[in-house]
């Protein structure tokens, strides 16, 4: 019993400081995030556009780790103080709904999004098993996605400009039973 109790505390320890550099590192309270920087927590020295550092894990926790683009060509213009925030957990029984506080807790919460604002959605695997969010159009085409992971407490992240054309997202790999729907927000 007590060695499960430190498995799970230390489970949750790791959640939370992964959450935090999601965010950038930032000690922000959850109820007024809007901004992060474009780090990743992946740790395997990858950067998103061929700039920044490499990561770098050591240590008991992971270390510190570096700078990496998001793929999209976004580092350094500055665009990141105008984004918003959408934060998953996921598992291949659905995507957890972490932030913004209203799709806290949610199951595959529908996202709303506002056409011609940026956004940053990442998440933190729960499971250990692969997955890669994708975005999608009415008819299936994806028109935005992370990349693929599948070790338990690496996040991914993509960040885009919301388009009229966004209709749901789902999973790659698992779209059955991870998948959601996008609304417009006006």
């Amino acid at each position: 019993m007590k060695e499960h109790d430190s498995t799970e505390r230390q489970q949750n320890r790791r959640s939370r400081r992964t959450l935090l550099k999601v965010l950038g590192g930032a000690s922000i309270g959850l109820s007024t995030v809007g901004l992060v920087t474009g780090q990743d927590d992946d740790g395997n020295g990858e950067n998103g556009d061929g700039s920044g550092q490499n990561g770098d894990r050591g240590g008991q926790d992971g270390g510190e780790n570096g700078q990496s683009g998001d793929g999209n060509g976004d580092r350094g213009n500055g665009s990141q103080q105008n984004q918003r925030v959408i934060l998953f957990g996921a598992q291949v029984s659905g995507w957890e709904g972490r932030l913004p506080g209203s799709i806290e807790n949610e199951q595959n919460p529908s996202l709303e999004l506002e056409p011609g604002t940026r956004y940053k959605v990442a998440w933190i695997n729960r499971d250990g098993k692969r997955h890669q969010l994708q975005i999608l159009d009415d008819s299936g085409n994806v028109l935005e996605e992370t990349e693929s992971g599948s070790e338990r407490g690496a996040n991914r992240s993509v960040t885009f400009t919301a388009t009229r054309q966004m209709r749901q997202y789902r999973c790659r790999y698992h779209p059955q039973s991870m998948q959601g729907e996008v609304e417009r927000q006006s």
